[in-house]
């Protein structure tokens, strides 16, 4: 296992310091699908956009991995395809 090291953080710390600063409401929420946005993107980039690898890596079944997609919007799925971010 990797071992986590706080520093590499400092821009997620940042960005919650400014959440909590604007007394942004839901920043559990906000966070976390901002993180999750990420480490998707991270995974499917990893197995060349295959869903059901992607699925096994992060422990999850690939209907809920596709549904964690589909709450993305426009974001993942058609990011890889197309080459943006």
């Amino acid at each position: 296992m990797v071992e986590l090291d706080s520093s590499r953080f400092s821009d997620l710390k940042s960005y919650i310091q400014q959440l909590i600063e604007s007394n942004q409401p839901n920043i559990n929420e906000i966070v976390h699908a901002e993180v999750d946005k990420v480490l998707y993107e991270q995974v499917l980039n990893h197995v060349a956009g295959h869903q059901t690898q992607a699925a096994e890596i992060l422990g999850i079944s690939r209907t809920s991995f596709r549904s964690r997609l589909q709450s993305f919007g426009r974001g993942i799925g058609k990011a890889l395809k197309s080459g943006e971010e």
